[in-house]
């Protein structure tokens, strides 16, 4: 049993190691534009895309900032509430692929944050689907974003 602890607590140092360095190849980014569907063909709009097809941002210059396909996040992008507005998305970049870690929509020259929430449960989530605690649909809601002073109080709340 011990040979076996040694062992798992050996793998964990090795991951532990190799983390940092994996992680200091990202960097945060915020990307501005809408939301398109990559599939083989030229980028179009997201509400096109079918099961499975990738998502990115198109800036305003042409740029596309390719979503990581395994970004569970991403699925929000298929909500039509969200992507017929114009985004301000800020992503955590790496290896040319992009995860959401903020997104909102810009609405009359306003930043909103779309979410989801679960009555039943008192749960909020960032993409759509049943709730995982009671399987009930989770509801399409919207909120003023969050003021800079907001965000960094949080930030330094945190631990």
């Amino acid at each position: 049993m011990r040979r076996r602890e040694a062992a798992g607590s050996l793998l964990i140092l090795a991951a532990g190691s190799a983390v940092p360095a994996r992680a200091a190849e990202g960097r945060e980014v915020v990307v501005t534009g809408v939301a398109v569907c990559l599939g083989a063909e030229e980028p179009r709009p997201a509400g096109q895309c079918g099961l499975g097809e990738p998502f990115g941002i198109e800036s305003p210059d042409g740029t596309i900032h390719r979503l990581d396909p395994t970004d569970l996040r991403a699925e929000i992008l298929t909500d039509a509430r969200v992507n017929v507005h114009p985004l301000e998305v800020t992503l955590w970049q790496e290896d040319r692929l992009g995860k959401i870690i903020r997104l909102y929509t810009v609405q009359d020259g306003a930043r909103i944050e779309p979410y989801y929430f679960c009555f039943t449960c008192n749960i909020t989530a960032h993409m759509p689907g049943p709730c995982w605690c009671c399987q009930q649909d989770f509801e399409f809601r919207e909120r003023p974003a969050p003021t800079a002073t907001e965000t960094d109080r949080e930030a330094r709340s945190s631990p």
